[in-house]
């Protein structure tokens, strides 16, 4: 069971509200710095998030909890949040708490919930299967035992079950996008409609189309095979593997045949990818791996001209379609200038 919100609860949920009504200039940095300060802040922030994201997912809970406390809502703005943020330490008046007007009800709802489910979680953790099904008419975030993420779309509905060696997810209804963790030892194996996605640290989507199962891979590299594998006597033959901006199809009424494979341009990929969201919080992580995950989602290109600059590493909050600002936010650290080559490239390069 969960107790009563504690300091640290209540501090995670007012950033959380700050951010839903719009970071103002200088918040964001101070948000990604009080993460990035103690690895208990930003697991704070998270335990809210999926708190919240259960409530999404339990009306008959939430519905009291909001006439008692008020409108329960951390998710973050999309018009007015900032591109990025980084992980260095501003000044220390930048890291004054913003007000904690819905704070204390959020944080104290997130504990209500979390003591009510608590032995759902526990359940369900020692069976090793979920269910979640979708029938609202936005997009939800799904956090999964091993530290992948779901975006489960709109009217859909996906089935876990992490009880045997492989983590498997199998989508029953409409799209999901998945953000896989890394395991070499447990690989991540999402089905549909009797074709299976194997993958082992990758993201990817999985629809459920009219005639077909679309798979469109974002990151990394996927295999495409029938879920139920041909008889021994059959030849075998090399699993179809997608790599990032490829889409497979495979028809429902044969999930046996071999996927049409084909390449996605990088403005259908981007639409494509629209409908989840677009933040990410990331630790650690070198520019080179930030300019890719931009320039998969925006028309404008960054090209990154300095290699001494690939491994530099990076974190903090980022929202990925707004890529001026991002450019904007490494200017600004004084090493980096950016120049714009016409309207659809910018490069990067050391400042001299």
């Amino acid at each position: 069971m969960s107790g009563p919100p504690t300091p640290l609860d209540e501090q995670a949920a007012i950033w959380l509200c700050e951010r839903d009504e719009g970071f103002a200039p200088g918040r964001a940095e101070a948000f990604a710095a009080w993460c990035a300060a103690d690895p208990r802040h930003a697991a704070a922030v998270r335990q809210i998030e999926r708190t919240m994201a259960v409530l999404e997912m339990m009306p008959t809970v939430r519905r009291p909890l909001e006439a008692r406390f008020g409108p329960l809502d951390s998710t973050p703005a999309t018009t007015a949040a900032p591109a990025a943020t980084f992980a260095h330490r501003p000044p220390p008046s930048a890291l004054r708490s913003p007000s904690p007007r819905r704070a204390a009800p959020l944080a104290l709802a997130a504990a209500v919930v979390l003591g009510l489910c608590g032995w759902w979680y526990y359940t369900a953790q020692m069976a090793g299967r979920d269910h979640f099904v979708n029938d609202t008419e936005v997009s939800q975030q799904i956090a999964l035992r091993d530290g992948s993420t779901v975006h489960l779309d709109a009217r859909s509905a996906v089935r876990v079950d992490f009880s045997g060696r492989n983590r498997r997810v199998r989508l029953e209804a409409g799209q999901a996008h998945f953000e896989v963790a890394h395991d070499a030892v447990h690989p991540f194996i999402a089905t549909a409609a009797g074709v299976a996605v194997r993958a082992i640290g990758t993201a990817f989507t999985v629809r459920l189309a009219p005639t077909a199962v679309e798979v469109l891979v974002e990151e990394g590299r996927v295999e495409v095979a029938p879920e139920t594998p041909p008889p021994a006597s059959a030849p075998a033959a090399p699993l179809p593997q997608l790599g990032a901006g490829e889409r497979a199809r495979v028809a429902r009424a044969d999930a046996t045949a071999r996927p049409e494979i084909e390449k996605v341009a990088p403005p259908e990929l981007r639409g494509a990818l629209a409908w989840h969201r677009r933040t990410v919080v990331l630790s650690d992580v070198p520019l080179a791996e930030l300019i890719a995950r931009f320039n998969r989602r925006n028309a404008i290109q960054l090209t990154l001209a300095d290699d001494e600059l690939r491994e530099r590493r990076l974190g903090g909050v980022l929202v990925l379609d707004q890529v001026e600002a991002f450019v904007a936010l490494l200017e600004r650290g004084g090493d980096i200038a950016a120049e714009r080559r016409g309207p659809e490239e910018i490069v990067l390069r050391r400042a001299r």
